[in-house]
């Protein structure tokens, strides 16, 4: 069993679950489930027994549940850090990327942070949070920590994430590598507060340097000055807005849609929207729509489908081109909606593959652990997208990965290699 795994930015909206008081699964006699523990792990299994569609559709029962006994056992002795990475250890073999736990607040206070974070861009895992202090450092690829190279840390860390495609792996495990508590538990130091030794290869000067890192609390981490990869947004990147359309040229001839996430906003709803934007289409009949999903983490699919429905009308009426952008963060409803508007228009599908995958665990409920207060979010249902698909991201029709210089620089690649 492993130990540590962050999310320093994790935001979950959980209730408490009314919750099932037996069990299918069947238990050593000699083991006494009094224990608060044992009960928060009875009681997680029951629930995900009774409710997941498919709980065993990637590591089989008798190895599912023989971790499951192996935790049982050990739970009493634990820290309480130790057994929420129990926890989460057991809960990624289902291998859904919808199926996971957070961090109870208590524990998420006491975590030690590196003021760094690292996370996998233009095919490397590289620095996109550093101090203001090591702006430089920004972009320049991570070789090791303390002497273990970034793929062996990616081997220790796969256990305590839970996914069914890489894209995805990639975007959740780098919330893991700035909280100190997972190196401990994986064995590359010895205590949460020890300085771990980073090694890079700078961007700038193409030399290999090693620093010394030294973790700080979370209210530390919130204090400090950091500066990111995408300080400097382009015009069409990530808005922090629910959805937006705009003209990218003087002609109006290329009508840009932006769909960040699948929700209706309260001061501009939804319906509304897609009225201005189709009518936008009837009325300046523009040569090109590009329809951008890159950073829309789901919701409710259903919401755009109107405006699906309206764009492939159009297209079959007004002839203009229509790219769809996806990326590493499009998941879930996002992804769904790319698909739907793959299959019901002509159109193309530019960027990089999905966070999510086509066919997918989804429609997610949540509760709380009783005793140790951990919350636990599981899926309901299986969506079938596309029978045909051998399974995993999305694929885009036209690869484009935005390089660290042009983040670094404000423009946005892949909405350029479109419009040029």
């Amino acid at each position: 069993m492993k130990t540590m795994r962050n999310i320093l930015i994790l935001s979950f909206a959980l209730l408490l679950g009314l919750l099932s008081s037996c069990t299918s699964t069947q238990l050593s006699s000699d083991i006494d489930m009094s224990d608060p523990r044992r009960e928060d792990l009875q009681v997680l299994m029951t629930t995900l027994e009774n409710n997941h569609p498919d709980l065993y559709s990637v590591h089989k029962e008798k190895d599912f549940k023989a971790l499951y006994e192996e935790i049982l056992v050990s739970a009493p002795q634990m820290e309480d850090i130790e057994f929420y990475f129990a926890v989460r250890e057991l809960v990624a073999q289902v291998g859904d990327s919808h199926t996971m736990v957070g961090f109870p607040k208590d524990i998420a206070a006491s975590l030690h942070a590196l003021p760094i974070q690292i996370a996998y861009v233009n095919n490397a895992w590289r620095l996109i949070v550093v101090e203001k202090s090591q702006e430089p450092m920004l972009g320049s690829e991570v070789l090791s920590l303390n002497g273990v190279s970034i793929e062996q840390i990616m081997e220790m860390a796969e256990p305590l994430v839970g996914y069914d495609n890489q894209v995805w792996f990639n975007q959740n495990v780098s919330q893991l590598l700035n909280i100190a508590e997972f190196y401990t538990y994986v064995g590359i130091t010895e205590n949460a507060s020890d300085p771990i030794t980073l090694t890079i290869d700078h961007r700038t000067c193409q030399n290999v340097s090693s620093s010394s890192i030294t973790p700080i609390s979370i209210t530390e981490f919130y204090q400090k000055e950091f500066v990111t990869l995408y300080d400097n947004p382009s015009r069409t990147g990530s808005a922090r807005v629910y959805y937006r359309t705009e003209f990218l040229d003087t002609q109006e001839a290329i009508l840009f849609i932006q769909y960040n996430v699948c929700a209706s906003d309260p001061a501009f709803p939804i319906d509304a929207f897609i009225e201005e934007t189709l009518a936008l289409v009837s009325s300046k009949k523009p040569s090109k729509i590009i329809v951008d999903l890159r950073y829309n983490g789901g919701g409710d699919s259903s919401l755009a489908e109107p405006m699906i429905d309206g764009l492939a009308r159009y297209q079959r009426a007004q002839g203009f081109t229509l790219d769809v952008l996806i990326g590493e963060r499009t998941f879930s409803s996002a992804l769904m909606n790319a698909v739907q508007l793959k299959q019901r228009s002509n159109a193309t599908l530019v960027g990089t593959p999905t966070g999510g995958s086509v066919n997918h665990f989804g429609e997610v409920k949540t509760f709380t652990l009783p005793n140790s207060g951990i919350p636990v979010q599981y899926s309901t249902k299986f969506f079938v997208m596309d029978k045909s698909h051998q399974g995993g991201s999305l694929q885009p029709d036209v690869f484009v990965t935005p390089t660290v210089e042009d983040l670094l620089s404000g423009v946005d690649t892949v909405v350029q290699t479109r419009i040029e």
